[in-house]
C-alpha cells in the first residue's frame, strides 16, 4: 500500500479530468500489480465523496462494494490480458455492468453508470485510474524487456 496511495492521490490531484483515460497505448491488466490501487482507489473514492460533502448513503455504499467485488473478479479472471488503455475502462464498465445485471444489482437505480453523476464520475474515475496503472505496468515491462535484451546483447559482443 506504500505506493498506492501516492500514486492515486497523484493521479487525483494532476489528472485534468479523473474520469476520462488519459492513457493511450497497449496496457496489461496485471492483478498483482492492480490490487493495491484497487483497494487504495475503492476506499479513496467515498471518502473523498465524503469530504466534497456528497456522502454515499448506506445504499449507494453496498453497491459501491457490491461493484468492487464484481470488478475484482472481472480484473483477477483477466490477469495478463493486453488492451488498449484510452478503451479499457469502457471494457470493463461493459463487463462490470453485465456481471452486475447477472447478479440483480441493480447499480442504474443510483446512477452509478451515468457519466453526469457524481457516483458514475466515480466509478469512471476507478476505470480510468486502473487503465492508468496497467498502461504504466505494460510500459514499466516493455522498460524492462529491452534493457535486458541490451544487457544480453552487451554480454554476446564482449563474447565475440
Amino acid at each position: 500500500m506504500a505506493r498506492a496511495l501516492p500514486a492515486a492521490a497523484q493521479y487525483l490531484v494532476f489528472s485534468p479530468e479523473p474520469e476520462q483515460s488519459q492513457s493511450s497505448g497497449p496496457a496489461t491488466l496485471n492483478w498483482r500489480t492492480l490490487q493495491e490501487h484497487f483497494v487504495t482507489m475503492g476506499n479513496l473514492l467515498p471518502s473523498l465523496a465524503a469530504h466534497q460533502d456528497r456522502p454515499y448513503s448506506q445504499q449507494q455504499q453496498d453497491i459501491w462494494v457490491a461493484i468492487l467485488i464484481r470488478l475484482q473478479a472481472i480484473l483477477a479472471r483477466s490477469d495478463g490480458d493486453h488492451y488498449d488503455a484510452m478503451t479499457l475502462p469502457l471494457q470493463l464498465r461493459s463487463q462490470l455492468r453485465l456481471g452486475l445485471t447477472n447478479s440483480n444489482v441493480n447499480a442504474d437505480t443510483l446512477a452509478f453508470f451515468d457519466d453526469a453523476s457524481y457516483f458514475g464520475r466515480d466509478l469512471n474515475t476507478m476505470l480510468s485510474f486502473l487503465a492508468h496503472i496497467s498502461f504504466q505496468f505494460r510500459v514499466d515491462e516493455d522498460r524492462k524487456r529491452q534493457q535486458r535484451a541490451a544487457r544480453r546483447a552487451a554480454v554476446r559482443e564482449v563474447k565475440s
